[in-house]
C-alpha cells in the first residue's frame, strides 16, 4: 500500500521528483507515475497500471501547472475511488525552485 499516489503535470516531472525524494527520506511509500510506471509496451494497459496504483494508495497530491488535462483525468478518478486529496499546488513558472525550498523546511519540521 503506497501512502501517496502523486498526481503531476508532465511539466512538472523535476518537482514531483523532488517532492516525492522528500516524503520518501522521511518513510513515506510514493506512487510516482513518472518514475513508477513501466509503460514500455503497454501503451493499452496503462489506465489499468494506473487505476491499480491509486486504488492502492491511501492519499494523492495534486502537484498541476493549471494546463495538463491529464491531472484533472487522474483527480476525477481518486475522488471517484474515495482517495483522500492530501495537498493541491497549482505551480506557475519560475515558482518551482522556491516551492522546493519551502517543502524542504516544512518536512524537516513535522
Amino acid at each position: 500500500m503506497n501512502d501517496y499516489y502523486i498526481i503531476h503535470s508532465r511539466s512538472l516531472s523535476d518537482f514531483a521528483i523532488a517532492r516525492v525524494e522528500l516524503l520518501e527520506e522521511t518513510g513515506f511509500k510514493c506512487y510516482l507515475p513518472c518514475r513508477d510506471l513501466d509503460d514500455s509496451g503497454l501503451p493499452k494497459d496503462t489506465y489499468g497500471h494506473i487505476l491499480n496504483a491509486i486504488s492502492n494508495s491511501k492519499k494523492a497530491k495534486i502537484f498541476w501547472d493549471g494546463v495538463s488535462h491529464g491531472c484533472l483525468v487522474d483527480l476525477g478518478i481518486c475522488l471517484g475511488m474515495s482517495v483522500i486529496i492530501d495537498e493541491i499546488v497549482i505551480v506557475r513558472k519560475g515558482t518551482i525552485a522556491s516551492l522546493i525550498g519551502q517543502m524542504e523546511a516544512e518536512l524537516r519540521h513535522q
